[in-house]
């Protein structure tokens, strides 16, 4: 069976000492004398290939273009592309092709994993998805913003994904207008859900200061005990400590 599997390994290994496997003639042990002719492939991709590899300035940006266009075994176009960084000559990759990110692009390959994510589940796509794959992917995609700090896009998600609390509990760090929005959000929620079991929907309308919303919705369920109660308390400033704003 033809195979070049012994010309690249041994390919592989000068590259890691350091060997620019382009020039000079190969040895005996360096195997078939395709090493040498590499730089004399005359193929329209190989044309193409050999032409960025000559711009690069450094071995590390040369052999990003070799490994990647022989298609040698997983992980060795990461590791010459992440080599390639340290010496000024790398260039970013499509998050989809990237597994193993440069600290210095981290950031932008873990935000574009997350909005390819999100997309997977927009109106063009949702269609192929259940619900709970939909659910799954939305999980993984709140994760990544939680990992880069974007608070406010992982609160929003977990929002959309029914886990309230959690997003409530991380709210706060965004900033007090907007831990008071999601819990008036929550608590129009329990309402919606169950209007006559107001008590679910109490420690969050008391917690941001709208008693009085929250004694409206007693009277329309005519709970007048529960709606005076408040309106007493009110009355006397019993509420003046509460944090409020306008939301």
């Amino acid at each position: 069976r033809w195979s070049l599997d012994a010309t690249f390994n041994r390919l592989r290994v000068r590259a890691l000492a350091g060997v620019d496997v382009l020039q000079g003639q190969p040895t005996d042990a360096d195997g078939p004398q395709v090493l040498a002719t590499v730089s004399k492939m005359s193929g329209a991709p190989s044309v193409a290939m050999m032409k960025r590899v000559h711009a690069g300035k450094h071995l590390a940006g040369k052999f990003v273009h070799i490994f990647d266009f022989f298609s040698l075994p997983a992980g060795t176009f990461e590791l010459w592309r992440l080599a390639a960084i340290l010496v000024g000559e790398g260039q970013s990759g499509k998050s989809s092709v990237i597994k193993v990110p440069h600290k210095d692009e981290a950031m932008m390959w873990l935000n574009s994993k997350a909005v390819e994510l999100e997309a997977q589940v927009s109106s063009t796509h949702r269609q192929f998805l259940g619900a709970g794959k939909k659910e799954e992917v939305l999980h993984q995609a709140a994760l990544m913003h939680l990992q880069l700090g974007n608070l406010e896009r992982y609160c929003e998600l977990m929002c959309e994904l029914g886990e309230w609390e959690r997003a409530i509990a991380v709210a706060p760090a965004v900033s007090l207008e907007f831990w008071m929005r999601l819990a008036k959000a929550y608590a129009q929620e329990k309402v919606n859900q169950n209007s006559s079991r107001l008590v679910e929907a109490l420690p969050w309308y008391v917690a941001i200061n709208q008693v009085e919303t929250l004694a409206n919705l007693y009277i329309n369920n005519e709970q007048y005990d529960e709606a005076v109660v408040l309106a007493q308390v009110a009355a006397v400033g019993g509420y003046d400590d509460l944090t409020s704003a306008a939301i």
